[in-house]
């Protein structure tokens, strides 16, 4: 019998679940999303992602496909500039 092929997870699914893992109303800074996910996206899929890979992916889901992140119960507050990077407020209604 062959081996099951399993379909490979997405950066933007890498980056929902690591959003899942974080506290509600947590603040969320670009930095995050280039570190902290990194190793996230690393630690538990093994995968290796570049900041500049993260950074494409997070805009894409806030700026253009938000539903990605409303069906999951995750919303975003636009948080304003803080110490010279955008921020977020992170919101878990599920």
């Amino acid at each position: 019998m062959g081996k099951v092929k399993r379909k490979r997870v997405t950066i933007s699914e890498m980056l929902i679940q690591w959003l899942l893992q974080q506290r509600n109303g947590q603040l969320i800074a670009s930095h995050n999303i280039q570190i902290t996910a990194r190793g996230f996206c690393y630690s538990w899929y093994g995968r290796t992602v570049t900041p500049a890979t993260l950074d494409r992916e997070w805009r894409r889901l806030r700026n253009q496909n938000p539903q990605e992140l409303s069906e999951r119960g995750i919303t975003l507050k636009d948080n304003g500039m803080k110490h010279g990077e955008n921020t977020w407020i992170l919101n878990l209604s599920l």
